[in-house]
């Protein structure tokens, strides 16, 4: 069973969806993950410039949005964000609403998820 801490999480999904909150959460625990902003490009391979062992999406609902954060735009954004995001979310290897959900616990699923796939061979 792969050891979680020796590999890369690469982190995509709407605004207000948990990325950064789980960067953090995962370092913590002596994993490496970042975030791509993927929901702001017009890049729709964003996620493939830097390859990751695990590629996460993380989705949200716009009513948990607004329950997160005092937005000043709605839920078109959120739809059009989905659309930038199409092809990061067909690659992923872990989709997680987080709609409900507490950071610790969405942690739980990107560490279960490591610890269940090889890791990529690197050069």
């Amino acid at each position: 069973m792969p050891d979680p801490t020796t590999r890369d999480v690469a982190i995509v999904g709407p605004c207000a969806s948990g990325k950064t909150t789980l960067v953090a959460t995962l370092a913590r625990r002596g994993i490496r993950a970042r975030s791509v902003a993927q929901e702001h490009s017009n890049a729709p391979f964003l996620f493939r410039h830097r390859p990751a062992d695990l590629l996460v999406f993380l989705d949200v609902s716009y009513d948990e949005v607004r329950r997160r954060r005092d937005v000043p735009w709605g839920p078109e954004r959120l739809r059009d964000e989905a659309v930038r995001l199409r092809e990061a979310r067909a690659a992923a290897d872990l989709l997680v609403m987080t709609d409900g959900l507490r950071p610790e616990k969405v942690a739980d699923l990107v560490v279960g998820r490591l610890r269940h796939r090889p890791g990529r061979s690197r050069a």
